[in-house]
């Protein structure tokens, strides 16, 4: 009996408008014909890179490229599924991959103000202020 197996790839996090290519790893216990992959949704998302037909061996590393592009204003967790589709001694054989991915806006550094406005939140930095605040009004008091 024939089988097709493929990997599920996580891509992490991703920032909006970012273009990442990957792979999907196929495996076959017999020589098997890739005619189709395609995912389920968010199809204008993605790009094929390989070339169909696409003869998978029982033997070495097989994958499927694609390359994905983030659009611009789009943000959230997704698991996208692509449907692989191979022929192998007349039947049609299918399998399910998915892509993991993450968008999220990159957080921007911090700049001076805001990492001063950090530091003088902290109890302890308001402490140590007051504290030197007492010893030179102390110390003033004496001369």
């Amino acid at each position: 009996m024939v089988s097709l197996s493929v990997g599920v790839v996580d891509l992490g996090t991703l920032k909006p408008g970012q273009n990442v290519t990957f792979a999907i790893p196929v495996s076959s216990n017999q020589t098997v014909k890739i005619v189709s992959a395609e995912p389920a949704f968010k199809q204008e998302w993605f790009t094929l890179l390989t070339a169909l037909p696409l003869d998978v061996s029982s033997r070495g590393n097989n994958t499927i490229k694609f390359m994905l592009k983030i659009p611009a204003n789009i943000y959230g967790s997704f698991n996208i599924p692509v449907e692989i589709k191979a022929v192998a001694e007349g039947t049609t054989l299918t399998a399910t991959s998915y892509v993991k991915l993450t968008v999220s806006e990159a957080k921007a550094e911090a700049g001076l103000t805001e990492q001063v406005v950090g530091w003088l939140s902290d109890p302890t930095v308001i402490f140590l202020i007051l504290l030197t605040i007492l010893i030179v009004a102390v110390a003033s008091r004496r001369r």
